[in-house]
């Protein structure tokens, strides 16, 4: 059982990489390409827009197939991606190359999980779940830094050329390893997604999840160009990245440890915590030190938010879990374009210093729905 989820979890662990790469190497790409690093962050908003336009309509188009060679094509739909963008010529071609990769990494997402329950005993399959999102997880905490690291040393372009070769070696053993499963289950009956928005403790918590990731990506995504216009060295954004996955890590355990009935006090003092981490960054004197410190803190209490937002929404899907977890990654991948566009927008306008105060606003917007949805919605029963 372990050596396929390992691979699985590979599997999240380039995708979440190849994400998130651009991030730390926006400033590099915009100088190649002439353009700013506003316009350079289209390569991280394009990216999840396209994941929001075709998730659903290519999970449809492919329920019929294996989930092995399924895969193992997301997979190859990612490598030549990324090795497009490391040739790409301009910035247009490079655009494409992310629309490929965005393709790929949402209809990745939609396999991995029903994979799981195909290969793994019953009683196993929330430890195999882990496992997967592990993988994304040490894609944020180390693949996305030690490619910034790469790509500051050698280049951006070797970066993803490194990251084309790690995803060509999964994308074998994929092909090699994993054992064949059926296509969907229930007889390629059609997601009834409407329904599941419908649901009244749905709708509210997807909402404010989202407008707590346009938070968190709208900084995320400019964290280069923001330390930099506040004059911390490139080492700064590579140590940010990495404590930002690690962080991540901490929180999932923090979530883990926290009751479940705590669930809305959990979810107001996200909000309250990366707001104030926000507004130490923008307001405060900053040096290497405590920027890092302010990072962990914001991103432990990202994490630990996400897994609230998570446990609350499926506990509210009676029998629409499948579907809900479909408006989840369109909620999040959501959010991931808008908060990489409104960071653009304010990168542009305001300028990069001020970014994190205009960030405030969908932090405000996610506490109040939290606070207007009332403690019976989004309360998730303990497990």
């Amino acid at each position: 059982m372990w050596i396929p989820l390992i691979i699985l979890a590979s599997a999240g662990f380039v995708s979440v990489t190849t994400e998130l790469l651009p991030v730390g190497l926006l400033p590099l790409i915009g100088q190649d390409f002439g353009i700013s690093d506003g316009q350079a962050g289209l390569l991280v908003a394009v990216y999840s827009l396209v994941i929001v336009v075709t998730v659903i309509p290519l999970s449809r188009l492919t329920w019929r197939m294996s989930r092995r060679r399924l895969l193992t094509a997301t997979l190859g739909a990612f490598l030549v991606g990324t090795l497009a963008l490391a040739a790409a010529p301009n910035f247009q071609i490079a655009l494409l190359a992310r629309v490929l990769s965005g393709a790929a990494h949402g209809l990745m997402w939609s396999t991995l999980a029903p994979y799981v329950s195909r290969t793994v005993p019953a009683k196993d399959v929330a430890k195999g779940l882990a496992v997967i999102f592990s993988g994304s997880t040490l894609g944020l905490a180390l693949g996305t830094p030690l490619g910034t690291a790469l790509g500051h040393a050698a280049g951006w372009r070797t970066a993803f050329l490194f990251m084309a070769c790690t995803i060509a070696v999964v994308a074998i053993l994929s092909a090699w390893i994993l054992p064949e499963v059926p296509h969907s289950l229930g007889g390629g009956a059609r997601t009834s997604l409407l329904a599941a928005w419908r649901l009244p403790r749905v709708r509210p918590q997807l909402i404010a999840w989202a407008f707590l990731v346009v938070a968190h990506f709208g900084l995320l995504t400019y964290i280069g160009a923001f330390f930099e216009g506040r004059s911390l060295p490139p080492a700064a954004t590579t140590a940010a990245l990495g404590v930002l996955g690690f962080s991540a890590l901490a929180g999932i355990w923090i979530a883990g440890l926290t009751p479940r009935r705590l669930t809305r006090p959990v979810l107001l003092f996200v909000c309250a915590a990366m707001a104030v981490c926000f507004m130490a960054l923008s307001m405060a004197p900053l040096n290497t030190a405590w920027a890092i410190i302010t990072v962990a803190i914001w991103g432990t209490a990202q994490s630990a938010g996400n897994v609230f937002n998570q446990t609350s929404v499926l506990s509210a899907a009676d029998r629409h879990t499948d579907d809900v977890n479909s408006l989840v990654v369109v909620a999040i991948q959501i959010g991931i374009s808008t908060g990489s566009s409104l960071g653009g927008l304010a990168v542009q306008t305001l300028g990069v210093v001020q970014l994190p105060l205009v960030l405030l606003i969908p932090l405000a917007a996610s506490m109040v729905l939290v606070l207007r949805t009332g403690r019976a919605v989004i309360t998730a029963p303990d497990m």
